[in-house]
Formats: structure tokens, C-alpha cells, sequence
């Protein structure tokens, strides 16, 4: 045979490859597009996903028209894969005013939530967009039909988060904490955790420590037997509580229930955790009468310890030393009466003794 010919057949060949390729890809419906999209999404291919679902939209568009059900939830698929979140804004509103055409309430709210999330999670200054999409959540779901109410509790805690006074935050905790009765049983606890902690944040800023104690036993109750770290911070922050109280032997016990949890779940992991936890202890003795300086001060240095052989120091160890260093004054104060502030500075500055070469601070 001769070499045109072998080119010919060549050609022929890859044509008809191509051709087929085209009538394939011509063939995809919507469904098909959606499945390539998820299985994009699951492989973590954010451009991908996204070209199939513009195809997916395409497709939907012809076969429903713009105003339909299918063509709102291809939207709400589109800004969850939308690097530009005031574009992703933008779909999520196209899907919102498709479900509010066609009556779908909860569908109204539940993507108001989605937007909501998007701008939490967003690099950006995007605080006041979150707060009015969480407030839209509250505005449009309807409390005595709802279906899932974890997403209504959720807002209520996100826009708490977003009030500068105590009062309006701690209006906002308490509506969420009454539904949660009505959460499931797979968010019971996260969600339980994050209303019943933020209102006794309130209670503690305002030094009312008796209205924060059960709130924080709340919380440290909520795992029950199965003792995580939600218990452990239940612990920490309840023992704080019943020093401030008064009842120092019931807040070391609390204080040593968390670190033996934390160091079960692996210190390595939760040394901040435990540096707070021994602050905490060391506050709890040194409120009580006879109180052992020497013991006392080794508590504070253990909370010191967990930072020395960090060969990084990221943002959070800089949040949770400044968390540690105003508990351990707390400590000193009450060991100390008579001395100032620069002598625990002092004796702060010789027991932190950081190694660490990297300083890693991020900033969105």
C-alpha cells in the first residue's frame, strides 16, 4: 500500500474519530451534564464542573425554558462553583426569584442560607452581604412548616455573630435555642454546641458568671459518654466560671477532666487547647486559700510549655498566647496582690521560651 494511501486511511480514521466524539457530545442531555458536573466536583475540578454545568444550564434553558425549577437548581449548582462571589451572588439570585415565581418557599430560604455560607467563607469583606442573606433565611423560613430546621438555627447563630451589641447577639442566640428541639440528630450536637456556647459568651463578657455556668454545662454535656473536644471546652470554660464563683476544688477538677481529654484525643493536636486548660488550673488554685505558689506556678509555666518546641508560630498560637498570657495575670494577680503589671511581664518573658524560626501569619 502506498504512503497516500496510509495517509488517507489515517485521515479517514481520525475524521471519523472526531465525528464520533461530536454526535457523543452533541447527544448529552441536561441529567448527563449534571453527572459529569458532580463527578468533577467530587474529584475536586472546579473549572470542569463548572463548564458542565454552563452545559447543563444550556441544555436545561431549551428543554424548560429560564423561569423552571430545573434551570433555578443548575444556579444554585453554579455559585457554589463560582470563584467571583459577587457572581455567585448574582446565580443564587436568578435561582431565589425562580423559586419565589413558583412558590417554593422553602427552597426561597434554604438557597439564601447557600448564599449566605458563601460569603463566611468568602477572602473578601463580605460580613454585611452574609448578615443580610442569614437575615433573609429568618425573614422567609417559616419556623411551624419548616422541614430542616438546622440551616434556620444556623442563621440565627451566623447573624449573631454580626451584632455589635450584646444585647441584639444574645436576642439572636436565644431564638436559635428555641428550636433546637426540633434539629437533627446528625447536627444536634455542632449546632447545640455553637447556640448554647454563644450565649453563655454573652453571660461570660458580662462577667455574669452565673448565668454563663449552665450554658457551659450544657455544653459540656452534650457529648455524653462519648467525651470529645466540645466536653473538654465545657469543661475549660465551666471550671472558669465556678473560679470567678468562688468554687475553686470543682473548677481544677473541671480543669484536669479537660486536659486528661485533650491529651486522650492527642496533645500534639490540642496543645493549644491544653495550654488554656492548665491556665485555667492554675487561676482555680490560686483562688483558694492556701494556696501553694510554688504549685500554682508550675501550672502557669505548663501552659507555657506547649509553645517552646514549635519550630512555626501561626495566627492561632499568637490568638491563644494573648488567650493564656491574660488568664496567667489573672493568676498572678491573685498570688500577688502587692506587684504590678511589669513584674508579670517579667516573669511572663522568662517563662515563654519560644524556639520557633517561622513566623506564619496569615491575613485574608
Amino acid at each position: 500500500m502506498t504512503i497516500k494511501k496510509w495517509t488517507f486511511m489515517i485521515l479517514m480514521l481520525l475524521a471519523g474519530g472526531i465525528l464520533i466524539l461530536v454526535i457523543r457530545g452533541g447527544s448529552f442531555d441536561r441529567e448527563d451534564y449534571l453527572q459529569r458536573a458532580e463527578y468533577w466536583i467530587q474529584k475536586g475540578k472546579r473549572e470542569q464542573a463548572y463548564y458542565s454545568l454552563e452545559k447543563a444550564l444550556e441544555k436545561s434553558r431549551k428543554a424548560y425554558g429560564e423561569i423552571s425549577v430545573e434551570t433555578a437548581e443548575i444556579y444554585r449548582k453554579l455559585a457554589g462553583q463560582e470563584r467571583d462571589l459577587s457572581r455567585g451572588g448574582e446565580f443564587f439570585d436568578r435561582a431565589i426569584k425562580i423559586y419565589q415565581l413558583e412558590g417554593l418557599e422553602e427552597q426561597v430560604w434554604e438557597t439564601y442560607f447557600e448564599k449566605g455560607c458563601m460569603y463566611l467563607l468568602g477572602k473578601t469583606a463580605t460580613s454585611e452581604q452574609a448578615e443580610d442573606a442569614f437575615l433573609k433565611v429568618i425573614e422567609n423560613a417559616d419556623i411551624a412548616s419548616c422541614e430542616n430546621t438546622d440551616n434556620l438555627c444556623l442563621s440565627f447563630y451566623y447573624v449573631s455573630l454580626y451584632q455589635d451589641g450584646l444585647e441584639e447577639k444574645l436576642a439572636f442566640l436565644q431564638k436559635g435555642e428555641q428550636i433546637l428541639g426540633q434539629l437533627s440528630a446528625e447536627k444536634e450536637v455542632e449546632i447545640s454546641e455553637k447556640i448554647y456556647g454563644g450565649i453563655a459568651s454573652v453571660y461570660f463578657e458580662e462577667k455574669n458568671y452565673e448565668k454563663a455556668l449552665p450554658y457551659y454545662e450544657k455544653v459540656r454535656g452534650l457529648e455524653g459518654e462519648q467525651a470529645g473536644k466540645i466536653t473538654a471546652d465545657g469543661n475549660n470554660m465551666s471550671g472558669l466560671c465556678l473560679a470567678y464563683l468562688g468554687e475553686t476544688e470543682t473548677a481544677a477538677e473541671r480543669a484536669k477532666e479537660a486536659i486528661g481529654i485533650f491529651e486522650k484525643l492527642g496533645s500534639g493536636d490540642y496543645y493549644r487547647d491544653l495550654s488554656v486548660s492548665y491556665a485555667i488550673l492554675a487561676i482555680s488554685y490560686a483562688e483558694q486559700e492556701q494556696a501553694e505558689e510554688e504549685t500554682v506556678l508550675s501550672y502557669g509555666k505548663k501552659a507555657l510549655s506547649y509553645y517552646e518546641e514549635l519550630e512555626t508560630i501561626t495566627n492561632a498560637d499568637i490568638t491563644y498566647l494573648k488567650m493564656v498570657k491574660m488568664l496567667l495575670w489573672e493568676m498572678f494577680q491573685r498570688l500577688y496582690p502587692e506587684k504590678e503589671y511589669w513584674e508579670f511581664e517579667d516573669w511572663y518573658n522568662k517563662n515563654l521560651k519560644l524556639k520557633a524560626g517561622v513566623y506564619q501569619f496569615k491575613v485574608n
